[in-house]
């Protein structure tokens, strides 16, 4: 901008001071006539030109008087644009040093910019066969050279492709027809690294150049890689899957489902992806759906629910878990889960039928149960466990210390060993104590109980059956003293069997200590029976014949 105005100031000053030559002269005219013609010309021509004629004279005297006026003003044209010639050219060699001083130090910026940015950065020379010229400092730092080895390289020396397609596709960025490009480069180190390389054209008229900006890109195709892997698997995770997932939009429109759609009577996914809750549930089941999508939607939390569905086989069970999918922190979408829980049901109907059964039984044969949580050291006892402890159903709350209360405490040790063995030499629980109730009365019983354990054989959990036997106990014992008895009066009969030394005179018996004894002791001692002395009739008739009542 400064150009045209040094132009339009250039006329200005020199009409301006054309005029006031022009002023001077009209005013100071015969005054400059006789100072120039009396003062200085006059006697100077004369002493040159002695001959001249005074008419002579005086018509070359106006000539210089005229001449006089002309050559301020000739000056004025010539002198004045001049001088405001090389002032404008002062001023624009001025605003030329100051655009190169700017461009060189734009050049530094953009020097200092490709040098030390942490991208990498290469300047190549197409025309010199992928002359590498230029490289930046992560570019030294990612290839592993050196300055000045690897500006004297070729592209090719990292570049594993053939030369043809190098060169082929560096015509097709020099073209400007492609800029982005994938390749594979090899670092000094001998890695192979995967690179996604941006090359620009550089004018310049003397070379040929691409600057290319390189982006390392292994780690990312690894990533993706992975990522499509693991898309592929959880498609065939959610294609293989016999349960039906889906995901649903705000408004209850499924957005995506897999194949498991027969519940509704539809064959393939596309058949129910667009579809409202509404086409294919009941009008309260849709509404309760509704309702659960809008309730994960504010609340961003899972909810699960149990619902019946009349299908084309059957009535069926389902429970669905909706969940939020979220983008970033708001949710845009609700996931799904549909089990089918019919059989479930069933075994649960049929398991709560066997639990009545079991618990009959286990009533009228006095079966209790204990669990011991190993992980959680926490107990639980079944209700005929607490009765036949002595208590009243979840009158107390079970632990360690509850458990050996109950037990006798002459076999509480023993209790403790057979439990200690079972949980190190996975070995079964089986073991008969007494249990001392808060009564005082003691009842006899029977555990028998396994020992659950994780995979690496860790303990986890004990489980156990206390059967009351008490009363088989009783019987058991009565039996032993039955027996008991049988076999002493077994021994008696023994003793009193076989070959007995008597006396033939006193009648006496000798025992197997070599004593003498009255017959009716030694029998005596060896059974039960006891003695009462009578007359038979015959030494009733020989002794004491006057006694004879017979005869009378």
């Amino acid at each position: 901008m400064a150009e045209p105005t040094a132009q339009k100031e250039i006329p200005l000053l020199s009409h301006t001071k054309i005029i006031f030559g022009v002023i001077v002269y009209i005013v100071l005219g015969e005054f400059l006539k006789d100072l120039i013609i009396f003062e200085f010309v006059e006697p100077y021509f004369y002493r040159l030109y002695p001959t001249v004629t005074a008419e002579r004279y005086a018509e070359i005297s106006e000539y210089l008087l005229l001449a006089s006026v002309l050559i301020p003003i000739v000056l004025f044209f010539i002198v004045f644009p001049v001088n405001a010639a090389n002032r404008t050219m002062t001023r624009l060699n001025k605003d030329a040093e100051e655009k190169n001083a700017a461009l060189i130090r734009e050049k530094k910026r953009l020097d200092e910019m490709f040098r030390y940015h942490s991208a990498v950065m290469l300047i190549i020379d197409q025309a010199k066969s992928g002359a590498i010229i230029d490289a930046n400092q992560a570019a030294l730092e990612f290839y592993g050279y050196e300055y000045e080895e690897i500006t004297s390289m070729l592209i090719s020396e990292i570049n594993i492709l053939p030369g043809s397609i190098i060169d082929a596709e560096m015509d097709r960025a020099h073209r400007r027809d492609k800029n982005v490009f994938i390749f594979s480069h090899r670092l000094k180190n001998g890695d192979v690294r995967r690179v996604e390389v941006h090359s620009t054209p550089l004018r310049d008229d003397e070379h040929s150049l691409l600057y290319s900006i390189i982006y390392d890109i292994t780690e990312k195709l690894r990533m993706q890689a992975e990522l499509e892997k693991s898309e592929t698997r959880y498609r065939s995770l959610v294609e293989s899957s016999t349960d039906h997932i889906f995901m649903f939009d705000r408004e209850g429109v499924y957005i995506t489902s897999n194949n498991q759609v027969a519940q509704f009577g539809l064959v393939g996914a596309e058949a129910l992806i667009g579809k409202h809750l509404s086409e294919v549930y009941p009008p309260d089941t849709a509404q309760l759906y509704l309702g659960m999508i809008t309730e994960v939607f504010a609340s961003a939390q899972t909810v699960s629910f149990e619902h019946p569905l009349k299908e084309p086989k059957g009535l069926r069970y389902h429970v669905d878990t909706l969940y939020p999918i979220k983008k970033g922190a708001e949710v845009y979408a609700v996931g799904g889960i549909c089990h089918d829980i019919t059989d479930q049901k069933k075994v649960e109907e049929e398991l709560k039928r066997n639990e009545r059964s079991f618990n009959v039984a286990k009533k009228m044969i006095h079966l209790g149960v204990w669990v011991h949580d190993l992980e959680q050291d926490t107990h639980w006892w079944s209700d005929e466990q607490f009765r036949i402890s002595g208590y009243i159903p979840d009158q107390i709350q079970p632990d360690r210390q509850q458990f050996l209360e109950t037990i006798h405490p002459e076999d509480s040790q023993g209790v403790l060993t057979a439990i200690e063995k079972s949980l190190r030499d996975d070995v079964s629980y089986d073991v008969q104590y007494r249990v001392s109730r808060p009564d005082g009365t003691i009842r006899f019983v029977h555990s028998y109980g396994q020992v659950e354990r994780n995979r690496t054989g860790i303990p986890t959990k004990m489980i156990a059956t206390v059967l009351d036997i008490t009363d088989r106990k009783a019987d058991e014992l009565e039996r032993d003293r039955l027996i008991a008895e049988l076999g002493r009066a077994t021994r008696e009969i023994s003793e009193l069997s076989g070959l007995l030394p008597i006396c033939s005179h006193c009648k006496k018996v000798r025992d197997d200590k070599g004593y003498w004894k009255q017959i009716e002791s030694y029998i005596e001692e060896r059974s039960t029976a006891e003695f009462s002395h009578s007359i038979c009739q015959d030494c009733l008739d020989e002794h004491f014949p006057e006694y004879n009542l017979d005869e009378e």
